[in-house]
């Protein structure tokens, strides 16, 4: 079975500072952008930004994204906090460990980055396997 993500929907009050946002801290550009909906590519996933005047509990949305090289952690975080000193917000939550980032986005919704080690196989243990 081959099964993989389509497109993921992010709920906001304010889609033009969403998108602002994570443009800013994942480096994004050319989104599709209309006055019902937001659209990026981001990994080969697109995500789709949808205006909601609604009482949304976005508290209960989590997203997680992982990073292979601890360094990506402080550069995401001093990005994240850069992104609030610019717009003037103050009230984000931002926690970091060597290992760890956990931030809101401006709809309050939580995401958390994990270093994940990646595993190399050598070449030369490929190269030793032999067809018959």
């Amino acid at each position: 079975m081959d099964i993989s993500f389509g497109e993921i929907y992010l709920f906001s009050k304010n889609p033009e500072r969403l998108y602002s946002f994570l443009s800013f801290i994942l480096d994004l550009e050319s989104p599709n952008y209309d006055r019902e909906k937001i659209e990026f590519i981001f990994n080969k996933i697109k995500f789709v930004i949808l205006p909601t005047t609604g009482t949304q509990d976005f508290t209960h949305q989590f997203f997680s994204l992982n990073v292979y090289f601890e360094n990506e952690i402080n550069e995401l975080a001093q990005n994240i906090e850069f992104y609030y000193y610019k717009q003037s917000i103050s009230n984000y939550t931002l926690d970091k460990s060597s290992t760890t980032l956990c931030f809101t986005d401006p709809d309050s919704r939580k995401w958390i980055v994990n270093h994940v080690v990646q595993y190399d196989i050598p070449d030369h243990i490929a190269s030793d396997v032999r067809i018959c």
